[in-house]
């Protein structure tokens, strides 16, 4: 259902769908289901870059996305890709900084 509203009005429903499916990944991370997680939280950090292409005050959610996705790999051992991800993380912050 979330997803047939964001297809009609991107701009009102994109920050409820990324927040359900952030948390979907956050409780799959808890239940142990980790590789799943990862699968989850890089849906949600997409929805969220999207985000703050439409607008800047959605940057903090995508930290807390990114920062939550690191973690994710990390217990996957995908140090690698964790790098990665704390890489753009520490990027959005300073971005986040500098138009403060």
């Amino acid at each position: 259902m979330r997803r047939e509203l964001v297809e009609k009005d991107r701009r009102t429903h994109l920050p409820h769908l990324s927040l359900s499916v952030n948390g979907y990944a956050v409780y799959l991370d808890n239940i142990a289901r980790t590789e799943q997680a990862v699968k989850v939280g890089e849906e949600a950090v997409e929805m969220r870059r999207e985000l703050v292409k439409m607008d800047s005050k959605h940057t903090d959610d995508l930290i807390m996305s990114l920062r939550e996705l690191a973690r994710y790999l990390k217990k996957k051992e995908r140090y690698d890709d964790a790098r990665t991800v704390e890489e753009e993380l520490s990027n959005v912050r300073q971005r986040g900084a500098s138009s403060s």
